[in-house]
């Protein structure tokens, strides 16, 4: 009996640990724990969590641009599930010619995954685009936000091959990305 007692309170003590495990500690176990950042705030009280997600040209195969994934909450630790996320889009194009925009004023956030497609609208331009001369012609960036609810994270985290249209860039997600959606939906989920 008393042996029974002891086991259960050792359990009892390790789930209770293992809940009130801060996000840092969580973040640790996870494999890419170094493509996450956090990072509070103590004089707003605001928990920010972060991973960014390569996507390939469907065409060219080349190098795209970049997804990020940002979580907030409030106080230094999840405490209720985060319901809203802002996805930000960092686009690229390339030419040897003429300036040619990637993107029109508000650009649309397609995606295709699962025999399903996630419509986010249009984004929210964040400066104009960045020109940066290259060997062979010249690179045009620019960043869109977007913002993404929970369950349709949800969906994109379960899905096996994603691919996405922003304005007029098509591409589809790496494959090492697609686990960081998963975490960031685990990570941002009020602990048990």
């Amino acid at each position: 009996m008393k042996k029974l007692l002891i086991l259960t309170t050792t359990l009892l003590a390790l789930t209770l640990s293992a809940s009130a495990q801060s996000i840092q500690e969580r973040i640790k176990q996870v494999p890419d724990a170094k493509k996450f950042k956090v990072e509070y705030d103590k004089f707003k009280d605001l928990t920010t969590i972060s991973t960014h997600i390569n996507f390939r040209l469907l065409k060219t195969k080349r190098y795209g641009g970049e997804l990020s994934i940002l979580g907030r909450f409030a106080g230094s630790d999840v405490t209720e599930d985060v319901k809203v996320f802002l996805l930000g889009c960092d686009c690229l194009k390339e030419t040897s010619y003429e300036p040619l925009p990637a993107l029109s004023a508000a650009p649309r956030l397609i995606f295709l995954f699962d025999g399903r497609k996630l419509d986010l609208g249009e984004g929210t331009v964040n400066g104009g685009y960045a020109d940066l001369p290259l060997s062979y012609g010249r690179l045009y960036y620019r960043n869109v936000t977007f913002t993404i609810k929970r369950d349709d994270l949800r969906e994109l985290s379960n899905s096996k091959d994603i691919e996405l249209q922003i304005g007029r860039f098509e591409g589809l997600v790496e494959k090492d990305g697609q686990p960081r959606i998963k975490t960031m939906y685990d990570l941002t989920a009020k602990p048990k």
